[in-house]
């Protein structure tokens, strides 16, 4: 069993003239600290009682502290009436005013005004008053400055946007925001799609989603208006991808087999790879780009879906072995379907080069 000592008290009313210079000289600048964030003397009695071990009269500490300045509360705007609420508007209007004149931003704007005002404003409430009262047009955010260069990453990206990929402007209190968003299975899939993002000079963000149901979702996205028109307008001609994607073939192919490819292994010695779009041109372009970096033993058939609105689906296979074990050397997928076999010596040959 563990005995604690208590801590031993000292009365600072019991000490001699000369022990209470010492004492005051060490804590007088402790006191003066607290009493000005607001603390109160009784507070401040019990502080120093439990962690120096001395026992000061809070009526001491008073008269210790008396001259000290302290900081009253910043003003809370729950508290005012409807009237004060639109007189306190109108006095701190053109302080704002002034202060967006002069390059300030939201936050600084809500530090200056809790410190020469004493009053602490929501980032919201300052950010309605510059958009609606004063019709500041510059209180949105400056745009990233993306320009689209020919580069690996950008081919790969190209690839993700034709497949999984969401660039689907949304619309939220009439305002339209553009983001570039990815929700998948596989952690290493959202990772190689975040690393590429900003290796493009992009600032994206990822996070991991967990249902009750469904299980875990990975998901990454970054807002850019550039970006996001970008890749809209390859979606909707895939032409216009050619001069990005010349050159790397095999990074467009790997971010496109990565959201809607597959291996599949029916017998121990057959397996096959499959690439399944319901967009024709979007298979063509994969098509040819497989052409280049030469794996040409690839057929395309469609496959007619029962379910009543559903489009058809395109769907690329390459089943000769060596084609495939070609592909999987060249292309390199993050994803590595793992075989359903349980013995080693039945696993796909390809499945091992990478």
């Amino acid at each position: 069993m563990r005995i604690e000592r208590k801590r031993k008290v000292v009365k600072y009313g019991n000490l001699s003239k000369t022990e209470r210079q010492v004492v005051m000289k060490q804590l007088l600048p402790k006191i003066k600290e607290l009493r000005r964030k607001g603390w109160s003397t009784r507070r401040i009695a019990k502080y120093m009682k439990s962690t120096h071990g001395v026992e000061i009269n809070s009526k001491t500490i008073w008269r210790l502290t008396k001259d000290t300045k302290v900081e009253s509360a910043p003003l809370d705007l729950r508290l005012l009436r409807r009237d004060e609420l639109e007189k306190l508007k109108e006095e701190l209007l053109p302080v704002i005013q002034t202060l967006r004149e002069m390059g300030y931003g939201v936050r600084k704007i809500k530090k200056h005004l809790k410190k020469y005002h004493n009053i602490d404003l929501p980032l919201t409430t300052i950010r309605r008053w510059i958009r609606n009262e004063l019709k500041d047009t510059k209180w949105m955010r400056v745009p990233i400055p993306w320009i689209p260069k020919r580069c690996p990453e950008l081919a790969y990206l190209i690839g993700v946007a034709l497949g999984d990929a969401c660039t689907r402007p949304t619309n939220y209190k009439n305002m339209t925001f553009y983001e570039f968003r990815l929700k998948v299975r596989s952690e290493d899939f959202r990772d190689e799609v975040y690393k590429a993002l900003k290796a493009i000079g992009l600032h994206p963000y990822k996070w991991t989603y967990k249902h009750p149901q469904h299980g875990t979702w990975y998901c990454t996205a970054v807002s850019c208006k550039k970006f996001v028109l970008f890749m809209n307008d390859i979606k909707e001609n895939p032409k216009q991808a050619l001069p990005w994607i010349y050159g790397f073939e095999s990074e467009f192919i790997r971010g496109f087999y990565e959201s809607e490819g597959n291996l599949d292994d029916y017998r121990p010695a057959d397996y096959d790879l499959r690439i399944v779009n319901t967009r024709k041109d979007y298979i063509e372009l994969i098509c040819e780009a497989l052409r280049r970096i030469g794996v040409r033993e690839v057929r395309v058939y469609v496959e007619r879906d029962k379910r009543p609105n559903r489009r058809p689906r395109y769907v690329l296979k390459i089943a000769i072995q060596e084609e495939v074990d070609k592909f999987i050397k060249i292309v390199r997928p993050v994803i590595r379907n793992e075989p359903k076999r349980k013995s080693p010596k039945d696993c796909p040959q390809a499945l091992k080069l990478y």
